[in-house]
């Protein structure tokens, strides 16, 4: 038997050769894991209702307005605006101040901003959402992006085996 890297792959006799070009098949498809990740990482974080006491600064935040609210801050974020979503900055017993990134109108239309300071008394807010991890998303799009990984290589792979010169029987050096 000569000194050749043999593989078996599916019951016939496969040179080093074929495992390489599988490899550089392979390669190109790396960047493309990051670029998935990077996608779908987002998803894997929602808004959870949370009491304003447990709030902490530097987190994302999402606060709905109470109808008498809409009047009293419309100086400040609006008329007609349903939430205020930004970054919190500070929280105390009268309320909340935060960095809006976006307001919702009550017809569903959105307006960006770009980190205006509005102070959010208690007695404005109906519902306080935080943005935080969530178990669920994250675990059905790791074995999404896992399943699909897996179904590349085994078809690059089938595909890059078939296309060998290499016959039942047969080793070349």
């Amino acid at each position: 038997m000569s000194d050749a890297y043999v593989l078996v792959n599916t019951g016939r006799v496969v040179t080093g050769r074929d495992t390489r070009k599988r490899a550089a098949v392979l390669a190109r498809f790396r960047p493309y894991g990051s670029l998935l990740l990077i996608l779908f990482a987002p998803s894997c974080l929602d808004y959870r209702e949370s009491q304003a006491t447990h709030l902490m600064p530097g987190r994302d935040v999402r606060i709905t307005l109470t109808p008498e609210a809409r009047t009293t801050l419309a100086s400040q974020v609006g008329t007609q605006v349903k939430s205020v979503t930004g970054r919190l900055r500070s929280v105390d017993s009268t309320g909340v101040t935060l960095a809006m990134s976006r307001t919702v109108l009550i017809d569903g239309t959105e307006a960006e901003w770009n980190g205006e300071v509005v102070s959010v008394p208690n007695s404005a807010m109906a519902v306080v959402e935080q943005r935080k991890f969530a178990s669920g998303k994250t675990i059905a799009l790791v074995a999404l992006i896992t399943g699909l990984s897996a179904a590349v290589a085994v078809s690059i792979g089938l595909t890059t085996s078939s296309n060998s010169s290499g016959t039942p029987g047969s080793m070349t050096k």
